[in-house]
Parts: C-alpha cells; structure tokens; sequence
C-alpha cells in the first residue's frame, strides 16, 4: 500500500516536542502559542535559561514539560569550575565542542550528574513535575554520557528519556547505518525506559513523509518556536499547521506513551 506524500503510516503516535523553553521571552511565548494553536503538547525547559521564571509564571495548563539538561548553553547552576571551562571552550572553538564533552564526561561524571540533577531539582522546585529528559544540543546522545543519564534518571525518578534519532535521509549509507547502530546502543542501554521509536526535526520529518517513508508505531517530531538560532522554526509551524497527520493518527505527551 502506498503512502501519500506528507502522512504519516495508519495509527502513528505523533510526539510534537518544542526545545528550548526558557531560553528567551520571544521562545516563551512562541512554544506557549504553538500551544495554545493545538500544534504541540510537549516541550522541555532550560532550568539554567535566564528566562525560565517566566516560563513557569506563563507556563499553560496541560502544556507537559520535560527538563532539558544544559551544560553549553547557559551558566551553570552549581557554579562548577570546569563546566565554565567548557562554556568558553565551545564558545571559542565550536567545532571541539564535541571532543570537550567526551573529555568533561569521561574526566568529571559526578560534576556533570552533580549540576544535571539541580537542574531537575530547579524545575520541580517551581512547581513543575518533569515528564521526562532530554538535552540542549542533544549532548546526552554521547555515549560517554549515557552512564551518566541513567545516574541522573536513577536520583531524581525519571525513566522517560529522548531517544537517539535515526532518522537521517541525506546521509550516506554507511553513516546512515552507523546512526541506527547509536540508536540500537541507546536502546540497550535505556532498557526499561520511555521513548519514541522514531526522532527527526521537524525538516527532516518532512523529508521522509514526502518520500513515504514510514516509521514504527511513535515519532517525536522536534521544533523551536521563537529560537532565532534555528532559521526554519517560522517553516517549521507553518508545515505543522498543514495538519500534515492522518486522522487515524493521534499527537500525544511524554506522558500518554508510558
């Protein structure tokens, strides 16, 4: 059976996520809007982010959040030396912004799992009650990083995580292969924890929908309303404002899939 372009397969749990809440008022209100337009239901917030007290303050009734865990982009809650350290080394080197992170995570875990359970600490302080985890800039796909997660996960309760996205159309085959090998690797080592079978920015869902490619039975669907570091974020709600879902698929929260 075919697919037609920009649908997704029969009876697809779809997971509209917005990053980034907390990052800016403009990125506050546009998560807040998109909400409020019934194109989203899920988001994570920025402990660390300057504007997380008013995202908090504004934060809508039925609107689930999660915690995205942050150590590159804003200062850090526990005052660690060495994650300012890393701030400014990615700041003035971003392309060793990857080789920073394994060397943090390998050199000092207890100081990143230290600083990533205040943040939740942070959230659930304002009253917020974490659905579930994921990270700025996804750092927490590092492998280096997964030990450190599962700790995380272990202290403050939380077993929903973002899965490894796999979902790469132009990608060659054999680093579209070694993509699906992380996502694997992820999933044995989150054994037992919740998470999409699918993950794509919201682009790049749109790619493979216009190939008619399907998914398993969940996707999450990444956005960032108001994030003007992320140009296409305007493209992005206007395609989901296409409706582009079929009407035996259902949008869902973190916490409607476990």
């Amino acid at each position: 059976m075919s697919v037609a372009p920009s649908a997704l397969p029969c009876g697809v749990l779809v997971l509209v996520h917005a990053d980034d809440l907390g990052m800016s008022p403009a990125v506050n209100e546009a998560i807040f809007g998109a909400f409020a337009e019934g194109l989203l239901r899920s988001c994570s917030v920025m402990a660390t982010g300057p504007a997380f007290e008013s995202a908090v303050a504004g934060r809508p009734v039925g609107l689930d959040v999660g915690v995205h865990l942050d150590l590159t982009g804003f200062p850090a809650l526990g005052g660690a030396p060495v994650l300012a350290e890393l701030r400014d080394a990615v700041a003035v080197r971003p392309k060793q912004a990857k080789a920073a992170l394994i060397h943090l995570a390998r050199a000092h875990p207890r100081v990143v799992e230290a600083e990533w359970v205040a943040q939740v600490e942070r959230v659930r302080a304002a009253g917020i009650v974490p659905s579930h985890l994921d990270s700025h800039q996804h750092v927490h796909w590092l492998p280096p990083y997964w030990p450190i997660l599962r700790a995380v996960a272990r202290r403050t309760g939380l077993r929903r995580v973002r899965g490894v996205g796999a979902w790469r159309p132009e990608v060659g085959t054999v680093r579209g292969a070694a993509q699906r090998l992380r996502s694997l690797r992820f999933r044995v080592a989150f054994a037992g924890f919740v998470m999409t079978e699918g993950f794509a920015s919201a682009s790049v869902a749109r790619e493979r929908l216009a190939q008619g490619r399907r998914s398993g039975g969940s996707l999450e669907v990444m956005v960032h309303p108001g994030n003007p570091a992320h140009t296409r974020y305007a493209d992005e709600l206007a395609w989901l404002r296409t409706r582009p879902w079929r009407s035996t698929d259902r949008l869902v929260s973190w916490d409607e899939l476990g």
